[in-house]
């Protein structure tokens, strides 16, 4: 069962078996400042009335027409002052200037109730009620009757009542009850005396102190200013919903109404002649005590039948705190209920374990929760929870809020999912994922190496069966001829034919030569030692090397200038740069060696067509250039050596292929 529906029960309960559950509505704001309202205009018009009375009737006009209303002037003019204000200050939070008029009206009031307490021509006091009297009334006091003191008093005390209507602290609101409740109790003893008085004896008199119309007049002004603020005065416990306002619905107004029916019916029987006052006095009394047990007996049936309501509502209430708690506690994520000023009020089972702290030490815990990871001025991460021996568990969060009736919040619950499990596959599955893309980058890098070496082997093969092929043919025709025609041919033709043969075999032992170094820096098994290495021997040597009829050569340099590198890889380097520019430039071809702040250059410049602008960003890779390897072999044999070359366009015209090398120690400087 819901928790509002329950709640609804009870107070539908709380309403059940109410004889008078009916005056509920006075709860109604409109209607409680109708009845204050209606109040007020009432006694304003008997006020009225009354001190109209007196002006025309009793002043010399009319003196022997009987008088209708049966009120002294301070007290009909108390009540007209006593209505007006009680007009001005009906409505909930009157203005400002209304209920400051209000009080003016009040104090009125209690200044006619304090003058009708004075009795005339007693001291400086009464001479002040006199003059007041005459002054208001229009003849001396003497002519006229004063307000009997019951009278008086219920004025003075409704003039107070209103004046500290609306006044605050707390204690002058109770005090206005006070007031109130006080000038009820004198118009009702007024009213009891007046029941008694006709219904015994005319001795009896004395008890009524006022008259009739009076008392009517003053409970009524004094039931309107309850009205128009009931949680100032009794009737707020008249409107509650607990037992206690229950009993008071019910037995107040018997035990105010009753002793009034009773003496009703007795002086109802005394003048019909039913029986003399004794034996009426009997009945009454029998008939009054009936009717209180029957309504004692309703009551307590009532309350009966409503106590048995809330057990059985309680009972409910109880059986579902406890499933709620049974469920809170049963429930796998850890689960934290906070107050308005997120104050841990309750904790789960699960969100002990999860904290690793007693509901003890968990509950009253305010912001910053000792859970909270610890921050350097931050705001602590909320997907992580640490424990009091220092673990950290990682957990899912997410926070609701309770909004109570205005719209604000009334609570807070949090919960907790411990996600370490997740966390570790999560974990598992980020390294997975990083070896799967670790291996899948060795396959893309193995397969770009194969795209690489099928391509390598394509060139090759172009290479092998163009280059090799060549002077192969070459020599095997040259071969044939000379040992078919040997002893025809003579020594000059055998010399030129077998000098043929040899420069094609040296040009395709150095194309071997050339392919057998090519696999080993393509295997990563070239190593340089390097060594201080005389640049213009090996220069000299690789000229000395090249096949008649040689290029116009002319080299500059130091002869004192040393490279730190590998001979063997120097040679090779410069070998394949002169053959370059033997083979796509044009001589003369021109040898520098220079030093500088950069290292070890050395130049080897043609005065060729140069490289195209499209080919020179290519020219040092395999097969870059005219399908060679000579070019691509020098930058992998420079890089081993710690060096570097570079293209340059030489001007006019002709390319320049510029090697840089790291200086021998105490080789030539510049300068």
């Amino acid at each position: 069962m819901p928790f509002q529906a329950i709640g609804s029960q009870l107070h539908a309960v709380a309403r059940a078996g109410d004889p008078t559950a009916a005056a509920v509505w006075v709860r109604s704001p409109r209607l409680r400042s109708i009845l204050s309202v209606g109040a007020g205009i009432a006694v304003t018009l008997i006020g009225l009335l009354a001190l109209a009375e007196w002006r025309i009737v009793h002043l010399e006009q009319f003196p022997v027409l009987p008088t209708v209303v049966p009120l002294t002037p301070f007290a009909a003019a108390g009540l007209f002052c006593g209505g007006i204000g009680l007009l001005l200050l009906a409505r909930p939070q009157p203005a400002a200037a209304r209920r400051r008029a209000g009080r003016i009206c009040g104090a009125l009031t209690a200044t006619a109730g304090l003058i009708g307490l004075i009795q005339p021509g007693t001291g400086a006091a009464g001479e002040f009620a006199t003059s007041t009297t005459a002054w208001l009334l229009g003849s001396p006091a003497s002519a006229h009757q004063q307000p009997a003191t019951a009278a008086a008093v219920a004025l003075l005390l409704n003039g107070a009542a209103l004046i500290s209507l609306d006044v605050r602290p707390r204690w002058r609101v109770a005090l206005t009850g006070a007031l109130v409740t006080s000038a009820v109790g004198v118009a009702l003893v007024a009213m009891l005396g007046y029941v008694f008085e006709q219904a015994y004896h005319p001795a009896a008199q004395p008890l009524a102190a006022m008259p009739l119309l009076a008392a009517l007049a003053l409970l009524e002004l004094s039931l309107g200013i309850m009205f128009a603020r009931p949680e100032h005065g009794p009737l707020n416990a008249f409107f509650g919903t607990g037992l206690g306002n229950t009993v008071a619905r019910r037995l107040a107004p018997a035990l105010i109404l009753l002793p009034f029916g009773t003496g009703m019916l007795s002086m109802a029987a005394v003048r019909a002649g039913l029986g003399r006052p004794g034996a009426a006095i009997t009945v009454s009394t029998v008939l009054t005590i009936l009717i209180l047990v029957f309504i004692v007996a309703r009551t307590v049936r009532a309350l009966n039948d409503t106590d048995a309501r809330q057990r059985t509502l309680f009972a409910d209430l109880r059986d579902e705190r406890d499933f709620t708690a049974t469920l809170l506690q049963s429930l796998n994520e850890g689960v934290v209920v906070l107050d308005a000023d997120r104050r841990v009020i309750e904790v789960n089972r699960r969100w002990c374990e999860l904290s690793g702290r007693s509901r003890a030490e968990l509950i009253g815990q305010a912001p910053p929760y000792p859970w909270q990871p610890a921050t350097d001025g931050g705001d602590a991460p909320d997907d992580l929870i640490r424990r009091p021996d220092g673990s950290m568990v990682p957990v899912l969060t997410a926070t609701a809020e309770v909004p109570a009736e205005d719209g604000r919040p009334r609570a807070y619950v949090a919960t907790y999912v411990d996600i370490t499990d997740r966390k570790r596959t999560e974990d598992f599955l980020a390294a997975h994922a990083s070896a799967l893309e670790q291996v899948n980058d060795e396959l893309r890098h193995a397969n770009r190496r194969l795209e690489q070496g099928v391509a390598f082997k394509s060139d090759l093969m172009s290479m092998v069966s163009h280059e090799i092929s060549q002077p192969l043919s070459s020599m095997a025709s040259l071969a044939e001829l000379l040992a078919s025609d040997w002893s025809e041919l003579p020594d000059d033709i055998r010399f030129e034919l077998a000098t043929k043969i040899d420069k094609n075999t040296r040009r395709l032992i150095t194309m071997i030569s050339d392919m057998t170094l090519l696999f080993q820096l393509d295997a990563g098994a070239v190593t340089a030692r390097r060594a201080p290495v005389p640049v213009a021997d090996i220069v000299e040597a690789v000229i000395e090397a090249l096949p008649a009829p040689a290029p116009t050569i002319t080299v500059t340099m130091n002869a004192e200038l040393y490279a730190l590198s590998d001979r063997a890889h120097l040679w090779q380097v410069v070998r394949h740069l002169v053959s370059n520019a033997i083979r796509h430039g044009e001589p003369p071809i021109e040898i520098t060696a220079s030093q500088d702040r950069d290292g070890l250059i050395i130049t080897v410049r043609d005065h060729g067509p140069g490289v195209p602008a499209e080919a020179a960003p290519r020219l040092f890779d395999r097969f870059g250039r005219g399908g060679g390897l000579g070019l691509f072999i020098a930058r992998h044999l420079v890089e081993a050596n710690g060096g570097g070359i570079r293209y340059e366009p030489a001007e006019p015209r002709g390319a320049r292929l510029v090697l840089r090398l790291e200086p021998a120690a105490g080789a030539h400087s510049p300068g």
